[in-house]
């Protein structure tokens, strides 16, 4: 796969910085014998959404973590053209890819609108109202094809 330039910054650097995150993070998951299925492409986007809307310390932690020297914009507009790119792929019936993301929102907690922005506008996600758990994992189940159908409980839910 063939990657542009995003404001001059090569969609590439943001590649090989994720594949620095994801090797480090595989190292601390697999210090143990045991058996882990993640995602790190998954785990980044994640974080990377995150950073977009974090500030100040968080923000230079997080791009510390992802091995960020990108400002968020540009780290954001590297995401949105990576998943420009990898949507190409969806009309290749030999490949079936999907994405899902979002944003649940507590009862009683404020998403500032310019985060809600960036969110749908680089990452292609969506803010939610958290009523229960039950509705969270509807959604998933939706979004994975029935492959996940459980993802938090209720009791976890309080507790977050």
């Amino acid at each position: 796969m063939i990657f542009v330039s995003v404001n001059g910054q090569s969609i590439n650097k943001t590649v090989i910085r994720n594949n620095d995150f994801a090797f480090e993070l595989f190292k601390q998951t697999f210090k143990k014998d045991t058996s882990v299925c993640l995602s790190p492409y998954s785990i980044s986007f994640t974080l990377s959404m995150a950073y977009a809307g974090a500030r100040n310390k968080t923000a230079a932690h997080l791009s510390s973590v992802l091995h960020y020297d990108l400002n968020q914009q540009k780290s954001n507009e590297a995401f949105a053209e990576i998943q420009r790119q990898l949507n190409l792929f969806k009309g290749d019936t030999s490949i079936k890819l999907a994405m899902a993301n979002a944003i649940w929102e507590k009862e009683n907690e404020h998403v500032y609108p310019e985060y809600i922005e960036q969110l749908n506008k680089y990452y292609n996600a969506q803010v939610y109202p958290i009523t229960n758990a039950k509705a969270v994992n509807d959604w998933v189940k939706i979004k994975t094809n029935n492959k996940i159908d459980h993802i938090i409980s209720e009791e976890a839910l309080k507790q977050a």
